[in-house]
């Protein structure tokens, strides 16, 4: 397992919790698991099935960095003491994003590019953006404590291209 796969999986971002147990054979009750943990597992589970409507055409890393990006935008919005670094912020999305973009080429005859890999994975943030800013508004303490522990995660690591937050706190 990467680091980044152990990270997320033990910051209970979406829907890894599910995708693990599965694996494994043993089922989670959403019924056991805290508010802030169902919803992020809800939303992630769901966006998952969404990139995965369009067969090998993104890999399963791009939604666990999608979503490790939309987390930290959710937490900056609910949370004090964390702010978004633009600069930083277009570049990770640039680094995760570059190779659907390049795969959009404008034709020949001059026509317009078809960007729809750009757009499907750009829906996939949003839903998970949007829910991970649902989930704050529900459970504001708990995702500001997230926000600490995946803060010190990402920093210094083979992760820390996916910082989008301001290195100062």
């Amino acid at each position: 397992m990467t680091a980044l796969k152990s990270l997320i999986c033990a910051l209970c971002l979406f829907p890894l919790a599910q995708v693990a147990a599965a694996q494994s054979g043993d089922q989670v009750d959403r019924a056991d698991l805290a508010a802030l943990d169902r919803m992020g597992m809800e939303v992630g589970t769901y966006a998952a099935e969404y990139l995965g409507g369009y067969g090998d055409l993104f890999e399963p890393q791009m939604l666990v960095k999608l979503g490790v990006i939309a987390k930290q935008r959710a937490i900056a919005h609910t949370c004090d003491g964390f702010e978004v670094d633009m600069e930083r912020y277009n570049t990770a999305m640039d680094g995760l994003l570059r190779p659907i973009i390049d795969m959009i080429k404008p034709p020949e005859d001059g026509g317009a590019a078809i960007n729809l890999p750009f757009t499907i994975a750009m829906s996939a943030y949003s839903m998970l953006l949007g829910g991970n800013i649902a989930s704050g508004a529900a459970a504001p303490d708990e995702m500001c404590a997230l926000g600490s522990d995946l803060r010190d995660a990402l920093a210094g690591g083979d992760d820390e291209a996916l910082l989008i937050w301001t290195t100062a706190d």
